[in-house]
């Protein structure tokens, strides 16, 4: 995507609002994940956690591929914008080689609430200090945007100085 410089800003600061208003979805999940405490883990859980979808936000449970996901959407946003609120070992299927004993958040079969919970906790961080980055970076975008183009400029005249048998052979790209 190539914007101008406003429209650029623009579209950080909507993905960072975007990661912070997911953070603000995961307080949902933690009644609902308690209530199934210690149970058997089955598409009852997956319906209480999509029944949390509104109409501003979209919840969902999977639990495919050795991994257990829980995602949150907001309508504003594309669907390709998911956000990953939780990611663990699924307890379907055979062990996971070299599994993350923090990741492990059904005992069995049965979900443990407090592991999940913590999982979120821990995801939570992430996606707050991914917002902060992204809030930052558009302060100094255009010297950043600056410096890149200086030195592609730079790149574009050492490497168009070689023989173009010299840029082939060692797998030069010629850059623009």
């Amino acid at each position: 995507m190539v914007y101008g410089i406003e429209e650029q800003k623009k579209a950080i600061l909507t993905q960072a609002e975007h990661l912070r208003a997911g953070v603000a979805a995961m307080n949902a999940l933690k009644p609902v994940i308690r209530a199934f405490d210690g149970k058997i883990y089955n598409c009852r859980f997956d319906d209480a956690i999509y029944a949390l979808t509104s109409d501003t936000a979209r919840y969902y449970a999977s639990n495919r591929y050795g991994w257990f996901n829980i995602e949150w959407n907001s309508r504003k946003a594309a669907y390709t914008n998911n956000i990953c609120l939780l990611s663990a070992y699924s307890c379907k299927g055979s062990p996971i080689k070299d599994q993350n004993p923090e990741n492990i958040v059904f005992d069995g079969k049965r979900i443990i609430a407090e592991k999940m919970i913590y999982c979120i906790d821990c995801k939570r961080e992430k996606l707050l200090s991914e917002a902060y980055k992204l809030e930052i970076a558009v302060a100094d975008l255009e010297k950043h945007l600056q410096q890149i183009s200086d030195t592609k400029k730079i790149l574009y005249c050492l490497v168009n100085s070689l023989p173009d048998h010299v840029i082939d052979i060692c797998g030069l790209k010629r850059y623009y």
